[in-house]
């Protein structure tokens, strides 16, 4: 008999540890399961608002480039041009309108067209990333008749037009290879006065093919009639412009289209968001989840936990068997696996009165198993909801566990310590049975009242982080990236999931040398913040300038635990920086150097000769009988000349040589390492190359010039005082002559 009561405890000992051990699981299970559809969803808004980002955020910035381009002083200066019949200032329009082709390799087209609709200039590109070209005057067309002539033509001043996203035309037929367009115009004005409009067409592809797509989900994208532009099967895309009668309707039937068009909607497994681009043009994103992808996922979490239930069972058969022997023993042992796993315990018989607890229940509330065992615990601690507020014990949760024999679980609730104080806490109810009879109930609850606090702290700060407009990204001590926040896919084009995982080298521009990668690097090992502008560049190939602070993170024994960087795209500073520099240091009409900058390269160069003991000349010339040129001819073709001038020198001088308009039409060189008869022989070439050349309009003219050697320590008032003097000479001469000072 003694034998046999061993074994029934041995058997109550295994069966009620191997339970309290599945119900972790199953509990965990659970949770997880809930956790993984959960986290679903939330992709599946993130994946809708990403690609909604990815369309808007570059179709908003070519919507700022037309708006430049519209207003800028290049087009106004065309428009000018074109009304007065200027074609230098056409030209010029021109190139500035080819250079920013260049620099965007989206853009198919770039159109000015006059008020009766004729294009004046036309800029093309064949497909995305191929070099633009200026189309000949003999193919521009009158576009008079189209649709989007006549609604640009009744915009008012600053306002801009968008097309819809369709597939190319040419010659009234759908391009081969198809290619996605969208067109954006805007009226331009010139003093109050509609004078034409400018048409930019985008190629769409490549900002189409960026819309996030993975095995987890299909995405779609419709017009706002219901026509797929995107659709999983590539046979149903662009429906509409290729005659496919196959629409949203029929893809989702049981989904309302007029529902989708309210805004964001989530039905079951499918999730939309309306696009809105300028005033009236509309498209709606969809995401339908691959419900396949989730049970592979809940399959994959059954096979783990049938593992380790099948490992739990091998390892307590040998406890069981120690417990045949040492029932007390066991039991004690068994109480401190219990009370080892951090979480508190506590059974409710039939009678709904406490029957055990663990330790941890004691620790967390401050009672002791005397003051519990043998009560109801919701009088004692669980008679409070999740804000803290009394509920009564007919509405507790865990008390209708009793009444429905179901297993409940909540995030998050309240009990309240012996001492009067709330915590948060987290808890799973389960019913248990005997011989199919009900016994009661099992709670497992743990204390997130530290979790909460740092949880909110947290999401304050990654709403605060994520709401910015500054650049931030986290990596390791390695330099692996662990965060970036929004801000930077909006501005590098990368998403989180493509930067997260990887080094800063995946948008690194090659643009700096490897000892301001090393200065960066000693820097910040050093537990030193380092502060610069770095050129990077976009996930499209463009570069741009980012202001950037980097910051170690230290822990308190001072080691590098992570790297912070903040930055801002500085993009438009630097290029406006370079180009006012640029104004302010070179002739806005030959594009030399100004009088200016030119000083202060005689200054450094005369400096740099004296230090190494070398030659230096400088030669002054200018045109013979110019001002008859003007009044002959015209102020036009007088800067015709000029220019042309400036061309043919700077074709027969060294790169190491200073060209400068000194003024008027005096020019000045700078010929570094050159003594004075070297200087005069390439004065007296400059001479025969210009009495040679034949000049578009004047035809041919003649040049005076005076070649100097500069003295050791002689002031600039001396050396321009004695190249002046040979001038003269050279003019009192007779002109078209070279003479030395």
């Amino acid at each position: 008999m003694q034998g046999f009561g061993k074994r029934q405890i041995y058997f109550l000992f295994f069966i009620f540890g191997f339970i309290i051990i599945l119900i972790n699981f199953f509990v965990s299970y659970y949770q997880i399961g809930k956790e993984i559809e959960k986290d679903f969803i939330d992709s599946s808004k993130k994946i809708l608002l990403f690609d909604e980002l990815i369309i808007k955020s570059r179709i908003e910035h070519y919507e700022k480039e037309i708006k430049v381009l519209s207003n800028s002083a290049f087009t106004k200066n065309f428009v000018r041009g074109y009304i007065k019949g200027n074609t230098d200032l056409i030209q010029t329009n021109n190139t500035y309108l080819m250079d920013l082709a260049k620099a965007h390799t989206d853009m198919m087209q770039i159109r000015y067209l006059c008020n009766e609709g004729r294009e004046i200039v036309r800029i093309d590109r064949k497909t995305a990333g191929k070099e633009p070209f200026l189309v000949s005057s003999d193919e521009l067309q009158n576009k008079k008749d189209r649709y989007y002539f006549q609604e640009i033509s009744q915009m008012n001043e600053g306002e801009v037009w968008y097309s819809d996203i369709d597939l190319n035309i040419e010659h009234g037929k759908i391009q081969v290879p198809y290619q996605p367009t969208l067109r954006i115009g805007m009226p331009v004005f010139v003093k109050g006065k509609r004078q034409g409009m400018m048409i930019v067409n985008i190629f769409m592809e490549n900002i189409l093919k960026q819309l996030l797509v993975t095995k987890n989900y299909q995405v779609y994208l419709t017009d706002k009639e219901g026509n797929f532009l995107l659709h999983p099967n590539s046979e149903y895309n662009w429906s509409k412009n290729l005659g496919k009668k196959h629409t949203l309707v029929d893809e989702f039937p049981d989904l309302e289209f007029e529902v989708i068009r309210e805004g964001f909607t989530q039905n079951r497994e499918t999730f939309s968001k309306k696009l809105t681009l300028g005033k009236s043009t509309e498209y709606y994103l969809i995401a339908k989840l691959n419900n396949q992808h989730i049970h592979e996922k809940k399959e994959e979490l059954i096979r783990k936990f049938s593992l380790i239930a099948f490992v739990v069972m091998i390892i307590t058969f040998p406890f069981a068997l120690i417990i045949m022997h040492n029932v007390e023993h066991l039991s004690a042992r068994l109480a401190a696996i219990i009370d080892s796993l951090g979480d508190g315990i506590f059974i409710l018989n039939n009678q709904e009165k406490a029957s055990y607890i663990n330790n941890r229940t004691s620790q967390l509330l401050g009672y002791s198993a005397y003051e519990i065992l043998g009560h109801k615990t919701h009088k004692l601690f669980q008679h409070g909801d999740a804000d803290g507020r009394y509920i009564k014990e007919e509405n507790c949760p865990i008390h209708n566990v009793n009444q429905t024999k179901q297993q409940f679980h909540c995030d998050d609730n309240t009990f309240v310590t012996k001492g009067g104080e709330r915590i948060n806490i987290e808890y799973t109810t389960t019913p248990f049975f005997v011989n199919n009879k009900f016994e009661g109930s099992i709670t497992l609850f743990r204390d997130i009242t530290h979790r909460k606090i740092v949880e909110a702290d947290i999401k304050k700060f990654l709403k605060i982080v994520e709401q910015i407009d500054d650049i931030v990204t986290v990596t390791d001590p390695e330099g692996v990236i662990t965060y970036v926040n929004d801000a930077f896919s909006k501005y590098t084009g990368y998403s989180k999931e493509e930067a997260v995982g990887k080094k800063p080298n995946l948008y690194k521009s090659d643009k700096h040398t490897t000892s301001e990668i090393k200065e960066l690097w000693n820097t910040i090992l050093s537990g030193k913040v380092y502060r610069g502008i770095i050129i990077n560049k976009k996930k499209n190939g463009e570069f741009y300038d980012e202001e950037k602070t980097i910051t170690p993170l230290l822990d308190e024994k001072g080691e590098i635990i992570s790297f912070v960087s903040t930055g801002k795209d500085i993009t438009d500073r630097v290029r406006m920086k370079g180009e006012l520099e640029k104004l302010a240091s070179t002739d806005y009409l030959t594009g030399l150097y100004n009088r200016f900058k030119f000083e202060e390269y005689l200054k450094q160069e005369s400096s740099r000769c004296k230090r190494y003991n070398k030659f230096l000349s400088l030669i002054m010339f200018d045109i013979d009988h110019f001002k008859k040129v003007n009044d002959t001819f015209g102020h036009d073709v007088g800067d015709s000349v000029l220019k042309e001038i400036s061309t043919l020198v700077g074709s027969h001088i060294r790169q190491s040589d200073v060209f400068a308009r000194w003024g008027g039409e005096e020019f000045m060189l700078l010929t570094p390492e050159t003594d004075l008869g070297s200087a005069h022989l390439l004065a007296e070439k400059l001479r025969k190359a210009v009495c040679e050349y034949n000049f578009s309009v004047a035809g041919r003219i003649s040049c005076s010039l005076g070649v100097v050697q500069i003295k050791e320590d002689e002031e600039s008032t001396s050396v321009y005082q004695r190249v002046d003097s040979a001038l003269y000479a050279a003019k009192k001469a007779g002109r078209n002559q070279t003479v030395r000072g």
